[in-house]
């Protein structure tokens, strides 16, 4: 997005898709469940699903209003 790039909405929008296999197949595949123990440490793996999304949503909602080009 720095580069005011209309391929941000799709580079962040695979890192959203990244970031979800990386913490399922952490969670389920490797049995991260067994390690973290309690459900506390599952924000650890929410957290950064959030924040790809949310900067997903900003930047396709800066391509729509004609910032980035």
């Amino acid at each position: 997005m720095l580069l005011k790039n209309r391929l941000a909405f799709h580079v962040l929008l695979a890192s959203v898709i990244g970031v979800i296999v990386s913490n399922l197949g952490g969670l389920f595949l490797l049995g991260g469940m067994e390690v973290m123990g309690e459900t506390g440490a599952l924000g650890f793996t929410v957290f950064p699903v959030i924040v790809a999304a949310f900067l997903a949503y900003y930047a396709r909602a800066m391509s729509r209003t004609g910032v980035l080009s």
